[in-house]
């Protein structure tokens, strides 16, 4: 998993697909790997945005945002994409 700061979000950011947060729900009964340095269980964690099919910008209570992409069908793993505070989440998302 990449750590990512301001710039590196918005590089990432570019490219990334993103939907409302409305748009799937992480039901997923597994834990993420976290850039706060935890892991944390997808179903209860916060999540602020929807990614491409099956990822979600997961948001933890130590203000760390990570992209988090699940995959498989009966045996979900998930992988931690990238990570970034939610100030320089919050930051980038106001510069795009």
């Amino acid at each position: 998993m990449k750590i990512l700061d301001t710039a590196g979000v918005v590089n990432e950011m570019v490219s990334q697909k993103t939907v409302h947060a409305n748009a799937m729900k992480p039901n997923y009964d597994v834990n993420f790997k976290c850039g706060c340095g935890e892991w944390h269980e997808a179903r209860s964690t916060s999540y602020v945005l929807c990614g491409g099919i099956n990822e979600f910008f997961f948001l933890c209570e130590n203000n760390w945002i990570t992209l988090v992409k699940f995959r498989g069908f009966f045996r979900v793993t998930p992988e931690s994409r990238w990570s970034c505070t939610f100030v320089d989440f919050d930051t980038a998302s106001n510069m795009m």
